[in-house]
């Protein structure tokens, strides 16, 4: 096992706290931003990740160069980032 010292095991522990404190942040800052209606002040941290669970970006190698080209956004997921005031990265037009 990997947790052999105390230092580990801290380390561990202060790593899912992080964790836990950033999926409740996702959670808090969602729900009081939402202007729509009362059923989506429940909207729980797995289903905004879940709306991004099929999201995927292209990656094309050319020689030694290397390109990421995302995918485009659906209305629901530009929706989210933009309650969550997150820039999401685009394509450029």
């Amino acid at each position: 096992m990997f947790l052999q010292t105390q230092r580990r095991i801290e380390s561990l522990l202060f790593v899912l706290f992080l964790a836990l404190m950033v999926y409740m942040l996702i959670e808090r800052v969602y729900r009081t931003n939402i202007k729509i209606e009362e059923k989506k002040k429940r909207t729980t941290t797995q289903t905004l990740l879940n709306t991004f669970r099929h999201y995927c970006m292209t990656i094309v190698k050319q020689g030694t160069e290397v390109q990421a080209i995302p995918n485009e956004f659906s209305s629901l997921q530009q929706e989210i980032c933009q309650t969550l005031g997150i820039i999401p990265w685009c394509r450029d037009p």
